[in-house]
């Protein structure tokens, strides 16, 4: 854990359901408060490609600490997983959210919207549970401060996490 990046990975498709816009925006509130994350964008993208263009605008705006990856190898989005200590999904009503149990997987904490199958993914742990955007940059900030809390909550996403292995699909 000590290894790893203090920074985000948001994987998905490059849309506005998967409100890659919206993370960026919450973790420059949780920047503000003095914690210099940053956050890797993985994924494809979407139909609207003014949508695409608006994420890959404010990546250009804010180079040191918002990377646009768009559509990656597997060997690189692994990479850049397993380096990095969190993850973090913006899509409402994800059925499941296979990208987070990947991340759950890679030993990610990873904060989730409050409803869907991504609720359970990460064990229903209220502190990834995000209920607003504010709410995200406050259990962020909270998280990223305590490490007694980061060690709970990583003990509590190894108990899921034998779940969404391979030998378990």
């Amino acid at each position: 854990w000590q290894d790893k990046a203090i920074g985000f990975v948001f994987i998905g498709r490059i849309s506005p359901d998967k409100r890659p816009l919206e993370i960026i925006q919450i973790l420059k509130k949780v920047r503000e408060k003095g914690l210099g994350v940053h956050v890797h964008i993985l994924g494809n993208t979407g139909l609207d490609k003014n949508y695409v263009n608006s994420v890959e605008e404010e990546a250009r705006m804010n180079p040191s600490w918002v990377f646009y990856e768009g559509k990656v190898s597997r060997n690189k989005l692994s990479l850049i997983v397993a380096s990095h200590g969190y993850g973090i999904s913006g899509k409402k009503f994800e059925h499941f959210g296979i990208a987070i149990a990947e991340m759950v997987r890679a030993g990610n904490i990873v904060f989730v919207n409050d409803d869907g199958g991504q609720v359970e993914i990460v064990g229903k742990n209220e502190d990834l549970i995000y209920h607003s955007d504010d709410d995200a940059v406050m259990k962020i900030v909270k998280m990223i401060s305590d490490e007694k809390l980061q060690a709970e909550s990583l003990e509590k996403l190894r108990k899921t996490e034998i779940l969404y292995s391979k030998e378990h699909f």
